[in-house]
């Protein structure tokens, strides 16, 4: 019996020095291994978040080249085509994008978004002009319309663009010589 005990006793300092008593050493040490894999997960995971980062950053290279690539080509219909496959270019190239929307509405004849969207980037490019452009044409339109007054406002309101003061100054003498009252001009 004692050789028994002496063995039993060998076999407990043996497993005290492996780190555990037992059953208790055993979860210890698969405690340990899952410890240990922790880090290797985390960096996995920061590594395919990296990847992910990367990919996004491509694809957003490539969406925004091509958006680039049909404003400059005054290709406006693309360059909305390209922000809608890609709505984050949108903020990023919101100038681009803005003067493209604005230049298809002009296109279809949508003349008070075009005025809206042109009011909104005066400066870049050269949207002061296609602005100036815009009213003009919504001043032709009033007129043809016989809403002489807020043609007048039109014209008036871009007075050096093309002939847009000599139309102010016919229209001004026409309200003066029929004496319309404001009222039906509105209508």
């Amino acid at each position: 019996m004692q050789g028994s005990k002496k063995g039993e006793e060998k076999d407990a300092r043996e497993e005290r020095e492996k780190g555990g008593m037992g059953k208790e050493g055993e979860a210890g040490k698969r405690l340990e291994g899952t410890e240990a894999k922790k880090p290797k997960q985390i960096l996995l995971m920061l590594a395919c978040l990296g990847l992910l980062a990367v990919l996004f950053l491509i694809y957003s290279g490539i969406f925004a080249n091509k958006m680039e690539q049909h404003f400059l080509a005054k290709e406006y219909h693309f360059v909305l085509a390209a922000a809608d496959k890609a709505p984050w270019l949108k903020k990023i190239k919101q100038k681009e994008y803005l003067y493209s929307k604005g230049q298809v509405a002009f296109q279809k004849g949508n003349l008070e978004d075009a005025q809206q969207i042109f009011s909104e980037i005066r400066g870049f490019q050269d949207s002061d002009e296609v602005y100036k452009s815009v009213v003009y044409s919504r001043a032709e339109e009033l007129v043809a319309e016989e809403n002489l007054v807020l043609a007048l406002e039109f014209f008036k309101s871009v007075e050096k663009y093309r002939d847009s003061a000599k139309w102010a100054e016919i229209i001004k003498e026409y309200i003066r010589a029929e004496e319309i009252p404001r009222e039906k001009l509105l209508e």
